[in-house]
């Protein structure tokens, strides 16, 4: 396939000319008009936007830009367990123009993003529009009006030509970071999503996001899930990188003699797989942790900066602190934006942050703009766009706010309240297993003592003596919402947000999976068509003469026809058995949980004994010197 090459005039202004005359036959009676929209809004966008993203820095290209698609890996996308081609626009939205693409941290999400919308304007049948969903957030605006915003374009101007063309479904549109929402405003931004899917629903719609965000829920979508790199793909993603090519076959190698679960659980993903090779020079085995990945990657950013400076000097960081405080300023911001829900930072927030931080540590007096700087230049770990700053990886984040927590010892119960509060906060929208992995990986005792086990507890208080068989369900859910039209009837589980609700995405319980399956029965589905959509249907008089249409109903978990729904799933053997198996499940971790505290508790205390004993004074018998 051709490439684009966004730089070049010629090519946006080919694209451009070619977009006029595909859609020359829906405006052709507003010329002027129309070269007036796609010679300055459009071109402008294309060039502003495409110039931003047809270069760029990654972990492992941190000097300089690079093109994007010299290092773009093939994004290997997967429907219902069916691989999918995403070579081209026509390829991916062949069979449905809605699509959300769910993946792991570091999977590749926003790297298909920026792949898609260069593919766009170099095949220009349709005008791409990337919405990174944290600036609409910001902006508190609806997708209608930022999409006039991004173009640069008054709502008063052109706005005739901007909704013919999306009535007509030729737009691309592709929203980012779903999962990247806060909690407060993400159901207006969700409603205000589903009003335009609604409104205009002849485009190619792209959505991505991190598993369990509630993305999976948005109706009319269809769910794709981003492959793991196998191992040729893993060969592949490596020599793409422009490494040195011994250094490349080294890397290969010794993947190759190290293959087991780990690599399985890591160097499928292309970021873990980038920090393998950031760090492979100093250290080439892999690693059992996920964590250990993060404290490589820093210790080599920071390793790197170091041996770029003269020899005789400490170094040369403008803020001119060391490593130790650097990291624990960035650990102390990193937990306080994450429980903020913020992952983008305005310069005032920056400001603001660090020098409130800046007052409760021992650290030197030191410049917000020169460490910023910094943070972005010389040691790679910020990005910069437009008036806010990122991590140049959102999982590092993640990771410097579990090192916070490593950090302080006092008052933990305490601080895992806190925890707790911003994991409820957040309820679904923002996704925070990933986090939860890396806490439990560098706090496996406090997050076991202060988080899951209380968890675990509280949910077994609330089953205690629950007539309800399927009591544990309605635990999980908040509202089934149910889709019909003339053909079929669809449900969608939309998870609660209690304080205890992420155990859901700890532990596998597959209750919810095996009460999907049971929704999805012919029985179920014509009793509810039968039962209770056809009585709430006749009893709208205006129903009878539209024209039929999708049809949307709202039961919250508590309501009759949710209670009717789980009694006949507890009736059937697959609802029994799965029942039974939660339960099981449940008592099991608990059981794990408190076996986990009590050993390391013995080994501690064990440990503490013995190093009194150590530095006692010989012939003490543990006993008080005479006088």
């Amino acid at each position: 396939m051709k490439t684009l090459s966004i730089t070049s005039f010629g090519d946006v202004k080919t694209s451009i000319n070619s977009l006029k005359i595909n859609l020359e036959p829906l405006l052709k009676d507003r010329k002027d008009e129309v070269n007036n929209f796609f010679d300055v809004t459009v071109k402008k966008y294309f060039e502003t936007q495409g110039s931003r993203i047809s270069t760029l820095k990654t972990i492992l290209h941190r000097a300089h830009p690079v093109y994007f698609f010299d290092i773009y890996h093939p994004t290997s996308l997967r429907f219902k367990g069916d691989l999918q081609e995403s070579g081209t626009v026509e390829q991916l939205f062949r069979k449905r123009n809605f699509i959300a693409v769910i993946g792991e941290a570091g999977s590749g999400k926003s790297m298909l993003a920026k792949y898609i919308f260069l593919t766009a304007i170099n095949e220009a049948d349709r005008i791409p529009v990337i919405v990174e969903l944290r600036y609409l957030d910001a902006d508190n605006k609806d997708l209608f009006q930022y999409i006039s915003h991004i173009l640069e374009r008054k709502l008063s101007q052109d706005r005739n030509i901007l909704e013919t063309l999306l009535k007509n479904g030729k737009f691309l549109i592709i929203l980012d970071g779903f999962d990247e929402m806060s909690g407060a405003s993400s159901v207006k931004i969700t409603d205000s999503i589903n009003k335009f899917v609604e409104d205009f629903p002849h485009n190619y719609y792209l959505l991505l996001s991190r598993p369990y965000a509630n993305a999976e829920l948005l109706p009319g979508f269809s769910n794709y899930t981003i492959n793991p790199l196998s191992f040729q793909e893993i060969e592949t993603f490596i020599k793409k990188q422009s490494m040195d090519s011994e250094l490349a076959e080294n890397a290969i190698q010794s993947i190759k003699e190290q293959q087991s679960d780990v690599l399985t659980s890591f160097l499928q993903n292309p970021l873990l797989l980038s920090l393998y090779l950031l760090t492979y020079q100093g250290n080439s085995n892999i690693p059992a942790k996920k964590s250990i990945f993060y404290r490589r990657v820093i210790d080599a950013l920071f390793k790197e900066h170091d041996s770029s400076t003269k020899f005789g000097f400490e170094r040369s960081l403008k803020s001119k602190l060391s490593q130790e405080n650097i990291e624990a300023l960035l650990q102390s911001f990193s937990f306080a934006s994450y429980c903020d829900g913020k992952f983008s930072f305005t310069r005032d927030y920056v400001n603001y942050l660090l020098l409130k931080i800046k007052d409760t540590l021992n650290i030197p007096d030191f410049s917000v703009a020169s460490l910023v700087d910094d943070l972005k230049t010389g040691i790679s770990l910020w990005l910069e766009e437009g008036n806010s700053f990122y991590f140049t990886h959102r999982s590092l984040q993640e990771y410097f706010a579990v090192m916070y927590l490593r950090r302080i010892r006092i008052r933990k119960e305490n601080i895992y309240e806190i925890i707790q509060k911003n994991i409820c906060s957040k309820g679904a929208v923002n996704e925070t297993r990933n986090f939860l992995l890396l806490l439990k990986e560098g706090e496996e005792y406090d997050y076991v003592k202060y988080l899951l086990l209380p968890n675990l507890q509280l949910i077994r208080s609330k089953l205690t003596d629950n007539a309800i068989p399927s009591a544990p369900i309605a635990l999980f859910l908040s509202k089934i919402t149910v889709y019909e039209n003339i053909r079929s009837v669809k449900f969608i589980l939309s998870r609660a947000s209690k304080p205890y609700a992420f155990i859901f995405d700890i532990i596998d319980f597959n209750i919810i999976k095996a009460f999907e399956g049971f929704l999805l029965s012919v029985e179920i589905q014509d009793y509810f068509i039968n039962k209770i959509i056809k009585a709430k249907m006749e009893a709208r008089d205006d129903m009878m003469s539209k024209e039929p249409k999708t049809n949307e109903f709202i039961f919250d978990i508590q309501s009759e026809e949710s209670f009717i729904l789980l009694t006949k799933f507890s009736a059937t053997d697959e609802g029994e058995q799965s029942i039974a198996s939660f339960y099981e499940t449940l008592n099991r971790e608990i059981e794990n949980a408190q076996q986990f505290i009590k050993e390391y508790e013995q080994e501690e205390s064990l440990a503490i004994e013995m190093l009194l004993n150590k530095l006692s004074p010989p012939n003490s018998n543990n006993s008080s010197p005479k006088s």
